[in-house]
């Protein structure tokens, strides 16, 4: 028997990535987690599926459009629990204080959100789950949270299958992977500094799937979707030449789809760029952030000429 069923709404027509491991996790433990875009008709689609949670992935700058989602759905009659995760909550907790939200999250969301449906589904206290933020009037309950995943191969792969029903997604040619967590730099102006300091400076806070997870993933891609271009929306794809050297080619032996990476100027050298070439990179996309090298390198911490 199914067990409680959580909707995840998203408004990009783009593959969030975050959402769909959750997805996939959650779906493997039983679950019946779900993704849909809000469209015209979502209020209809969610009487019908009638979710005990609906939960948001809140990147800063997303946040009135998901406190607006909010408010019209349980203005539409909607009475499962509003729940918020992703960057924006995790770095600014007081969005639990919001009209119409009824907890959020922070950090790393797959190991979090399980106990969260858990204790849902068992009648457990919710007010304790780890990685939640609560308000009961003025006071604010912070959780602690769960330790990060050192082994990002123990996921599922991510579920894309909800995204087949949008033909603007159903017959994208482009799509989107991530194969690895976590950023080295210290660069002001990016979250990955503070995250990595949330968890404590002995987390294993930079983490990469193996060679044969990225290209299984990549490999259930082609058979589902036959996209023709991917991009590997990874802060920095090409840090670590070892795992180029061993996923290059069989990438251009099996997937071999022109591909576009982000990177660091200074990350890369001649043999890495050999290798993306070689691969099938048809563009590399460098932060340059400033043209002003003091606000770059004395204000953003870049370090980079």
């Amino acid at each position: 028997m199914k067990k409680k069923r959580i909707v995840f709404l998203q408004r990009d027509w783009e593959d969030n990535l975050g959402v769909l491991w959750m997805v996939a996790t959650l779906n493997a433990e039983g679950f019946d987690a779900r993704v849909l875009i809000q469209e015209k008709q979502t209020v209809h689609e969610l009487e019908e599926l009638d979710p005990g949670v609906i939960a948001y992935s809140c990147m800063t700058g997303q946040q009135e459009w998901i406190l607006n989602s909010i408010r019209s759905l349980r203005a539409n009659g909607l009475h499962g629990l509003f729940v918020v995760g992703g960057p924006h909550p995790t770095f600014y907790p007081q969005m639990a204080r919001e009209e119409g939200v009824d907890c959020v999250f922070r950090g790393e969301g797959e190991a979090a959100i399980v106990e969260f449906m858990s204790r849902f589904e068992g009648g457990g206290d919710l007010r304790s789950s780890p990685n939640t933020v609560w308000t009961t009037g003025p006071e604010q309950t912070i959780n602690p949270l769960l330790p990060l995943r050192d082994n990002l191969d123990t996921l599922p792969f991510p579920d894309r299958s909800y995204y087949g029903r949008y033909s603007q997604l159903g017959h994208a040619s482009y799509r989107s992977c991530i194969t690895g967590r976590g950023c080295p730099f210290q660069c002001t102006f990016c979250f990955n500094h503070a995250l990595h300091a949330m968890y404590g400076p002995k987390s294993h806070y930079i983490r990469r799937h193996s060679t044969d997870y990225a290209l299984e993933d990549l490999r259930r891609l082609m058979r589902r979707w036959g996209i023709r271009e991917l991009r590997f929306s990874d802060d920095h794809f090409a840090l670590d030449k070892q795992w180029l050297e061993a996923f290059i080619p069989d990438y251009r032996r099996e997937i071999a789809k022109p591909f576009v990476i982000n990177a660091r100027v200074d990350a890369l050298d001649e043999d890495k760029i050999r290798l993306l070439a070689e691969g099938g990179c048809r563009l590399v996309c460098f932060g340059i952030e400033t043209g002003d090298e003091i606000n770059r390198n004395k204000i953003l911490n870049k370090n980079i000429s």
